[in-house]
């Protein structure tokens, strides 16, 4: 989470970064959830001994970081992840047991039930995206780009900067330079509001929150 002062009012920005997948996105909720396909809990685009012990893990040893997409752990499509979608793994390599749709090909889940997928990078990225607080996403591909102003803006001469303070100065003397994305993330179309934040982190430090002189209520 990215926050940018103004002052002393908080706008915060979400960027949910997706190159590691060093966590799930417990936050989003299914009403996005991307396409799937079973049988690959540990999400590398293979269906192999790999995924039997990834699951192995998961409900042995507690393995973090979890799973990304439980769905494609349910390999027997009975809303339950279990040693029974370990042993749906192996009989699919061993036996040639097809498992339930979706698969081989990317797909929603036909059934509901309890699981979700938050996330499952053989079968790309979903658009847009909402958290469970109501935050809406949309999805920004890795790419380059040019940061900052042209000499030619409004406003950017060096005699207007000498009379700013601040971060407004460093805005105003800001040279056009190239930025390169390595990978994609999740960005929120909204600033997040501090209800939205105080739900999220339990407090709201911001003295702007309708309460003047008591910082510590929100309104």
């Amino acid at each position: 989470m990215r926050v940018l002062l103004f002052g002393r009012m908080p706008f915060m920005s979400i960027l949910t970064s997706l190159c590691l997948m060093t966590s799930p996105m417990h936050a989003l909720a299914a009403e996005f959830a991307p396409e799937f396909y079973r049988l690959d809990p540990n999400g590398d685009g293979r269906v192999d001994l790999t995924d039997a012990i990834s699951l192995l893990q998961f409900l042995f040893l507690k393995a973090e970081p979890g799973l990304d997409c439980a769905d494609s752990a349910d390999g027997n499509d009975d809303g339950r992840v279990d040693l029974t979608d370990a042993i749906s793994v192996l009989l699919y390599l061993f036996e040639g047991a097809i498992p339930p749709s979706p698969f081989p090909d990317c797909g929603q889940d036909p059934t509901e039930d309890s699981l979700d997928c938050l996330l499952f990078l053989p079968c790309g990225y979903t658009p847009a995206r909402r958290s469970s607080l109501g935050i809406d996403f949309v999805y920004l591909p890795s790419g380059t780009f040019l940061m900052g102003s042209p000499n030619t803006e409004r406003g950017r001469d060096r005699e207007n900067s000498r009379s700013l303070r601040g971060p407004w100065a460093l805005h105003a003397e800001e040279l056009l330079h190239q930025v390169t994305l390595s990978c994609g993330f999740y960005f929120a179309t909204t600033e997040v509001t501090q209800g939205q934040y105080l739900e999220l982190m339990g407090d709201n430090p911001s003295i702007f929150n309708g309460m003047w002189g008591a910082s510590d209520v929100f309104v």
